[in-house]
C-alpha cells in the first residue's frame, strides 16, 4: 500500500479519536437562508451523510431576533429658531443597528416633498422657509419589508417659522364711524405673525382703547400698530364720525303716529257725544199729529216733523 495512503488514514483516525473533525462541506443546512416574522414557528435542519462524526448540532452565535416593536425609530434632525427666508436643512435617518431591508422616507405634505433611501442611508433635504410653512408637519418614516408583511415606525415635528406681523385685510382709507358706537365694533385691525403680534390703536401718539365709544370730537388720524419680537407694522386711517339717522327717523315716526291716533280718538269721542245729545227727547211732551203738522203742548207748528223713533 502506498505510504501516502497510510499517512492519510492515520490522520483521520487521530481526528476522530480527538473529536475535533471539522464539518466543512459535509454538513448541510436546510434551508440555507430564511426570513421569518417574529412569533412564527421556524424549522432549520442541520444534517450530514458522514458516519465518522461523534455528534452533530448547532454551535454558532445567533444575533437576537428583531421584533416589529424593536424596529428602530427614525430620527429627525431639524434646526431650531427658523426665521422666514432661512434655508432649512432636514435629515431623516435611523441610528443604531437595523436590518438591511429597511427603507427611510422623508415627507412634508404641505411642500409635496416625498424622498426615500434604502439600507439605512439618511434622507437629506433643504428648502427656503416662508411664513406659509409655519405649522407644516415634517414626517420621517422607516419601513421594514418582510415577505409576509411590512412594519413601519415614524416620528414627526411641526415647523415653527418666525416672521414679523402682517396686517390683513387692509384697513379702509376713510372709514365712517357711527357716533355712539365703539371703535372695535365699527373697525377691525387684524394681523398675522409668529409669535402672535400684539395689536394697539393710537391717536396723537396716545393709546386708544378699542372699546372707546366714539363721538364728534373723536374724528382724526388713527394708527393701528401690530408688533412682535421680529418687527412692527403700522397702518393709518382717517376716521370720520357720522350719525345714524335711521333710529331717529323711526323714533320720530312712532311719536307722530301715536299723536295722530290720540287725536283721532279725541275727535271720535267728541263727535259721538255731540251726536248723542242732539237727539229729541219725547218722553215728557204731548204730541198731536194734524194734517198741517204737529201740535206741541196745545199749540200748532206747521214744520214738517220726521220722527226719530217709530211709534
Amino acid at each position: 500500500m502506498d505510504f501516502k495512503v497510510w499517512i492519510h488514514r492515520l490522520v483521520v483516525l487521530f481526528t476522530l479519536w480527538d473529536g475535533r473533525v471539522e464539518a466543512g462541506c459535509d454538513v448541510a443546512i436546510t434551508p440555507a437562508s430564511i426570513i421569518v416574522k417574529s412569533g412564527d414557528p421556524v424549522r432549520v435542519t442541520c444534517s450530514t451523510n458522514r458516519k465518522d462524526f461523534k455528534t452533530i448540532g448547532w454551535n454558532a452565535p445567533v444575533s437576537p431576533v428583531m421584533k416589529d416593536k424593536d424596529l428602530p425609530e427614525p430620527t429627525l434632525e431639524l434646526e431650531s429658531g427658523i426665521h422666514v427666508n432661512d434655508t432649512v436643512n432636514v435629515t431623516c435617518s435611523v441610528k443604531g443597528q437595523h436590518p438591511t431591508n429597511t427603507t427611510q422616507r422623508l415627507l412634508i405634505p404641505g411642500l409635496k416633498l416625498n424622498l426615500s433611501s434604502v439600507n439605512g442611508k439618511p434622507v437629506i433635504s433643504n428648502f427656503k422657509a416662508r411664513k406659509e410653512h409655519n405649522g407644516l408637519k415634517v414626517i420621517c418614516e422607516t419601513h421594514l419589508h418582510l415577505p409576509t408583511a411590512t412594519y413601519q415606525r415614524n416620528s414627526s415635528v411641526t415647523l415653527n417659522v418666525s416672521f414679523p406681523p402682517v396686517i390683513s385685510p387692509r384697513l379702509p382709507v376713510n372709514p365712517l364711524i357711527t357716533a355712539g358706537w365703539s371703535l372695535e365694533s365699527q373697525l377691525t385691525c387684524a394681523a398675522d405673525g409668529n409669535p402672535r403680534p400684539n395689536i394697539r390703536w393710537f391717536k396723537d401718539d396716545k393709546v386708544v382703547e378699542p372699546s372707546k365709544v366714539m363721538d364728534w370730537g373723536d374724528e382724526g388720524l388713527y394708527e393701528c400698530v401690530a408688533e412682535n419680537t421680529h418687527g412692527r407694522t403700522r397702518r393709518s386711517v382717517a376716521i370720520v364720525i357720522t350719525h345714524d339717522y335711521l333710529p331717529r327717523i323711526a323714533g320720530t315716526s312712532a311719536v307722530i303716529l301715536v299723536f295722530v291716533l290720540i287725536m283721532v280718538i279725541i275727535f271720535y269721542v267728541i263727535y259721538y257725544t255731540k251726536n248723542k245729545t242732539g237727539q229729541y227727547r219725547i218722553e215728557d211732551r204731548k204730541i198731536m199729529f194734524t194734517k198741517q203738522g204737529v201740535g206741541l203742548n196745545g199749540g200748532t207748528d206747521h214744520i214738517v216733523f220726521t220722527p226719530l223713533i217709530t211709534l
